[in-house]
């Protein structure tokens, strides 16, 4: 949050504002008056000042004026918060001192805090969450039920106060110090209810007094002798005193007798002071219907005291300032060349009668103009980088020592001048007084030597420079200048300049060393390597680098150079414009990451519609590949040729795996704690959680193999994957449904891994987690592990557990695969890989026993039901290799229309067919219609078919071996009638 600058001098109200402001968890500082509000603002550069008016010391009004006098501080909004002054009065102050919001005192905290968060421009915040809820509020209400047990005091200070204000007003409108310090007197004795009121005020320490009473007294002569021994008295101890009637007076006993006839009387004395100096006394003597005087009354009466010794300190310098300038006027006016003070915007704030003569104007006409309206228009366009070359060089000059100057008087007629110009710096910032002298007379003789066509050719210099002058004022406008003399070695910077190196001209000398060390470090060797080529007079392009500010910022800087050289060639002058481009350069580099970005979502999701249209398509045209070259190897096992083309053909195919395997892969980096694993032993401990998780209604089956491997893998992330999977199954079967986790050994070979990223060959400890629910579609399915994507109701999925589950397998080693069927179900396999040393050694000797076992056929017909053509040709061609005869079928009905005309021994069909019967209905009507039938069914679905369908499965993706291995199976199985 902000920080906040509570100014105050009474603790009881910066307590209330603190605490007020704390619970909106807002950084308060505390100050007891201007003075060290001051302090603090440039140290600590609060976002917001909230600040009573009357303070001791230093007011609110004259701390808010040095603050906006502060370069660093001006932009500060401020707060005031008065019980002191009436409302108008109040509100007039505040808008002259530029304060943002005025509240009276007691203040609301709700609108003070509202005021400040308008200020802020922050959204309205809710408690902080260690609060208990209404616990501000009743905080709140503590607060002011503190601040109306003072409401009373400050009813009772109302009429007081009000006369401050009052007084204050009448004693600022008045430049007569003896009636300031009469009326003084007057306000005071009303306000404290003194019996007499004396002020007397000196020049000087030791000079003689002067005196003004109000009551019972009188300050002629007969009484001076005895004032002045009473104000000694008062002035030697140099404190203020308030002294009981009762008690021993700090002046003479006789001065006070002589004053009032009696010396029992209360006296209070304060000095009537500025911060510069004390000027005098203001005495009160007596109380009327009480002994004493308060030390509240202390306090108003050395308000009032301080109030009236600022007003007197502004007369005398006033009195000053008006002798002085009226001295200035008399030496201005009489000089006999128009002069004109302009400011720094161009706005003439001073002229003299002999302007008035010069230009045709009234002063009055004159004061508040822009320089360039006493300007040809021709002129004016090229007037603006005069003005900025000037100020990058503040000196007296003339102004045009190499071309003609013109002015304009009022009514048109132009008419040619010379202008010196010299800076005057004030607290307003640096103004420039010109001198302009009329050289009409000299102008027209010299015109009459110059001939028509020279004047002509000057015509056209003089619009060429103009136009180009222009093209650079257009192209510089908003930016820093710098002069640089290479002979000196001086340089002279803009305002612009010093505020984009973020320095200050009172504070920064611009040499080429300090120039060079607020340069960013890497960038130095390019500033310097262009000096270089300066200096051989190789003028460089526009160029950009970094620079440092003190504050430690980095700022992006724009350059050009122009230079000027000598007749030699030399470099003597380089006039430069820069330009802060650290937001352009910002902007443009959020709108490459966001292009970025787009370009990243754009690909994962081109990347996730390829993975889409691969997850079936491509198994089955890979298979197809490999599946051939492995009968053509088969074959040509003799051909030493030919098998070389055939393995070089399947090394080709397993690079166009490996490519894919590249693009689909994600990289995951999340830390993992892996120890040695018995994944049965996991999957039964978490089965009584699971039961909590998925509910009763859904029904957990394990079919958990007993020589399952070990695996090395982080146990807590692999529980959190298989109850993710639980999850999402359970949200898959809203009515309930069946949930099977399976587990047992996989060896992924070559071939598999050749369709699947980042996959290696091995042994693999598999996890399987089924469900019997709604299934996902393609389109669905192929993003299921992007970040973010979810299909569930808004608020009920952060579509990361899949992506989390995919980040997890990978980063260990493993595979993921996904199959589903809509309506039937989803399955999800982890693959893990086995602790086996030696797997590695004997899978070679495996492969090849494998080989050497492969089951034949005696002939038996095989119906082959598949609806991709590439792969059913390969399939048949597999089945009639391993002995048996084939036949072929593209869909259901086909393949009923040849188990009527053939006799067939075994229906081989995949689960998902065309049309609107499946593989599951197939193999039921075809049993229906021959009962000796021996079915095998291929899918990816990994259910337990053969209790719908009464056959085998072989899963999906197989190899020849496997094929062989399930029809042997199937046509050993006795034929049931």
């Amino acid at each position: 949050m902000a920080t906040i600058l509570v100014v105050d001098d009474q603790p009881t109200n910066r307590e209330m504002l603190s605490t007020l402001l704390g619970y909106r968890g807002h950084h308060v500082l505390e100050a007891a008056d201007g003075a060290e509000a001051l302090l603090i603002s440039r140290s600590r550069r609060p976002d917001l000042v909230i600040s009573d008016i009357l303070m001791p010391t230093m007011d609110g009004l004259e701390f808010v004026r040095r603050l906006r006098a502060d370069p660093d501080l001006y932009r500060t909004p401020v707060i005031f918060c008065t019980a002191t002054f009436l409302h108008r009065e109040a509100e007039a102050l505040a808008e002259a001192a530029g304060a943002a919001r005025l509240f009276y005192k007691p203040i609301d905290p709700e609108k003070v805090l509202a005021a400040v968060d308008a200020l802020l421009q922050i959204p309205e915040i809710a408690a902080p969450p260690s609060l208990v809820e209404g616990s501000v509020d009743d905080h709140i209400r503590l607060l002011t039920d503190r601040l109306v047990d003072t409401v009373e005091e400050a009813r009772a200070l109302s009429d007081r106060l009000d006369a401050l204000f009052e007084l204050t007003i009448d004693l600022g409108s008045q430049r007569n110090r003896p009636i300031l310090i009469r009326r003084l007197c007057g306000a005071a004795r009303a306000m404290f209810a003194a019996r007499i009121a004396v002020a007397g005020v000196r020049d000087e320490p030791a000079g003689p007094w002067e005196f003004a009473s109000d009551g019972p007294v009188e300050t002629a002569p007969a009484h001076a002798s005895c004032l002045e021994r009473l104000f000694g008295d008062i002035a030697k101890s140099g404190v203020p005193h308030r002294v009981a009637a009762d008690a021993d007076c700090v002046a003479a006993p006789a001065a006070m007798r002589e004053l009032t006839g009696s010396t029992t009387n209360a006296l209070l004395a304060v000095p009537i002071s500025s911060p510069n100096s004390v000027y005098g006394w203001l005495c009160l003597i007596g109380k009327i219907g009480l002994p004493e005087f308060t030390e509240e009354d202390e306090r108003l009466a050395g308000h009032i005291a301080a109030i009236a010794g600022r007003i007197y300190d502004s007369t005398a310098l006033y009195d000053r300032l008006l002798d002085s300038e009226n001295r200035f006027r008399s030496v201005v006016e009489a000089v006999p060349t128009a002069l004109l003070v302009v400011n720094y915007q161009g706005v003439i704030e001073m002229v003299n009668v002999q302007a008035e003569r010069v230009f045709g104007y009234s002063r009055e006409e004159l004061l508040g103009r822009r320089v360039e309206t006493l300007l040809p228009k021709t002129y004016r366009g090229h007037h603006a980088a005069l003005v900025s070359e000037y100020f990058s060089d503040r000196r007296a000059r003339p102004m045009g020592a190499d071309r003609d100057l013109f002015a304009l008087r009022n009514g048109g007629e132009e008419f040619p001048v010379e202008v010196g110009l010299s800076p005057i710096d004030t607290e307003h910032g640096t103004m420039v007084l010109a001198a302009v002298i009329d050289i009409t007379q000299r102008k027209e003789a010299e015109r009459g030597l110059i001939d028509a066509h020279r004047r002509s050719e000057d015509a056209l210099a003089a619009l060429s420079e103009s136009e180009a002058r222009l093209r650079r004022a257009q192209r510089i406008g908003h930016m820093g200048s710098i002069f640089r003399n290479f002979v000196t070695d001086e340089s002279g910077w803009s305002d612009e300049t010093y505020r984009i190196f973020g320095v200050s001209p009172e504070h920064f000398v611009p040499t080429t060393e300090n120039f060079l060390d607020q340069v960013h470090p890497d960038d130095r060797a390019l500033v310097r390597s262009i000096r270089d080529q300066i200096r051989l007079n190789d003028t460089p392009a526009a160029y950009e680098y970094r620079i440092l500010r003190p504050d430690g910022s980095v700022r992006h800087v724009y350059r050009e150079n122009e230079v000027i050289r000598d007749a030699a060639g030399n470099p003597v002058l380089m006039s430069e414009i820069i330009q802060d481009v650290t937001e352009a350069r910002e902007a443009q580099n959020r709108e490459r990451e966001l292009q970025q970005q787009f370009a990243q979502a754009q690909k994962m999701e081109a990347i996730g519609g390829l993975t889409g249209g691969m997850a079936h398509d491509f198994n089955n045209l890979l298979g197809v590949v490999i599946g051939n070259l492995d009968l053509l190897r088969d074959r040509c096992r003799d051909d030493g040729e030919t098998d070389e083309l055939a393995r070089e053909a399947l090394d080709a195919a397993l690079r166009g795996a490996d490519l894919t395997r590249r693009l689909l892969a994600f990289a995951r980096r999340q830390p993992l704690q892996p120890v040695l694993v018995d994944p049965n032993d996991l999957v039964s401990g978490i089965v009584a959680l699971l039961r909590r998780v998925i509910g009763e209604d859904i029904e957990i089956g394990l079919d958990l193999a007993a020589d399952t491997g070990r695996i090395v893998v982080d146990p807590a992330q692999l529980e959190a994957a298989v109850t993710n999977l639980a999850t999402n199954a359970r949200d898959a079967m809203p009515e309930g449904g069946h949930l099977t986790i399976v587990t047992g050994n996989r060896r992924l070979d070559d071939d598999y891994a050749a369709l699947h990223a980042d996959l290696m060959p091995g042994d693999y400890a598999m996890i399987e987690v089924s469900d019997t629910g709604t299934g996902m579609p393609e389109a669905v399915m192929s993003r299921i592990f992007e970040p973010f994507y979810t299909t569930k109701e808004q608020g009920k999925g952060t579509g990361l557990g899949l992506s989390m589950v995919y980040g997890f397998i990978k980063q260990s080693g493993g595979h993921i695969n996904v199959y589903s069927e809509p309506g039937i179900g989803t399955t999800f396999r982890l693959y893990l890989p086995r602790d086996l040393p030696h797997a590695a050694a004997g899978s070679a000797a495996g492969a090849a026993m494998a080989e050497a076992g492969t089951p034949l056929g005696q002939g038996e017909a095989v119906l082959v039901v598949e609806d991709n053509a590439h792969l059913r040709r390969v399939v048949m061609r597999q089945v009639r290799e391993l002995g048996y005869r084939a036949f072929e079928a593209e869909n259901a009905a086909a393949a009923l229309d040849l188990l009527a005309r053939e006799r067939i021994d075994l229906l081989f069909s995949d689960v998902v067919l065309p049309g609107e019967l499946n593989g599951i209905g197939l193999a039921r009507l075809a049993r229906s219609l021959l009962p000796g039938l021996r079915t095998v069914l291929t899918s990816g679905f990994p259910g337990k078919p053969e209790i719908d369908f009464g056959g085998r499965l072989l899963p999906k993706p197989y190899r020849k071996a496997d094929l062989a291995q399930a029809l042997c199976a199937a046509l050993a199985e006795p034929s049931v009638p």
